[in-house]
């Protein structure tokens, strides 16, 4: 009998199913035998096996090992990371972004040649595996990519957070009014002027323009004070029209979500069919 032993710094319960369930899967029952027990502040994994399934049972582990390290110690260490940030995020929110997390794949896994990794260590005749010796230094890129992609979704976790609690302030403010109009209408030109008219384009067209041109780096401000200026203005209907839909798309997007069923989208008037490719708007 051969040994290969499993040192963990902290008791680790899932990877003893994950090698017994890899073994089952290749029907070798009868190959190995796996203990777990405790030595001192460390745990100890031993698997034993007979000497003609020796590449076998070192696929197997590397196979096992590969799948815990990818499954269950990769969540334990985006939820460590989102504990870490408990200033910004309360425990809900930490639950909620790993629920999300998991069903995303940040990194791509088999980039890394984890497997291939585990393996070549265990070919090469070493017979003890510390494991948080091997993540800590052998995997470290794999971790720092790892931080980088669960760091990028708490930022835009807290972004979308951030405009949800925006979009419900801007719905209060507009529910707290009465109607000061009927309708009104939000377009742009190709040059991106914005213009907001309180009349029909299909009649007489009077439209203001409320913003020039802007820099991509005040886009947020601008916008901002657009949708402001649009809800004091209190329409019981707000229309958009077809240029404003593609140039200013989350403003648009923001617009919709605060009116509602109260916003209606163009689909073609006679002055949305004459904002064409290479042609400004003929109000400019």
């Amino acid at each position: 009998m051969h040994l290969i032993h499993l040192v963990l710094k902290e008791d680790y319960p899932g990877i003893i199913p994950i090698i017994k369930t890899e073994n089952q899967k290749k029907n070798w029952p009868q190959t190995m035998e796996i203990n777990q027990y405790r030595d001192g502040s460390k745990y100890l994994v031993t698997v034993c096996w007979k000497e003609r399934v020796k590449y076998k049972v070192i696929k197997l582990l590397a196979a096992s090992l590969y799948r815990y390290i990818t499954g269950e110690l990769k969540i334990k260490f985006i939820r460590e990371i989102l504990i870490n940030n408990r200033e910004i995020l309360t425990e809900h929110e930490q639950e909620q972004l790993l629920q999300e997390i998991k069903e995303k794949p940040l990194v791509d896994d088999a980039s890394f040649s984890i497997k291939k990794m585990l393996l070549r260590y265990f070919l090469e005749g070493n017979r003890i595996l510390n494991l948080e010796g091997f993540l800590r230094f052998r995997l470290a890129e794999y971790y720092r990519t790892l931080e980088d992609a669960v760091y990028l979704e708490v930022g835009s976790f807290l972004k979308k957070q951030k405009h949800y609690a925006y979009v419900g302030m801007l719905k209060l403010q507009l529910n707290l009014k009465d109607p000061l109009m009927e309708i009104a209408h939000l377009d742009a030109d190709l040059r991106g002027h914005i213009y907001l008219s309180t009349d029909y384009p299909g009649g007489a067209v009077s439209w203001k323009m409320i913003s020039m041109p802007y820099h991509e780096d005040y886009i947020d401000l601008v916008e901002d004070i657009i949708c402001h200026l649009v809800i004091s203005f209190a329409p019981r209907y707000l229309v958009l029209h077809r240029q404003i839909l593609r140039q200013n798309q989350e403003m648009s997007s923001i617009l919709e979500r605060v009116f509602g069923e109260r916003l209606m989208r163009c689909t073609g008037c006679a002055s949305c069919k004459v904002i064409s490719p290479g042609i400004y708007s003929p109000w400019v």
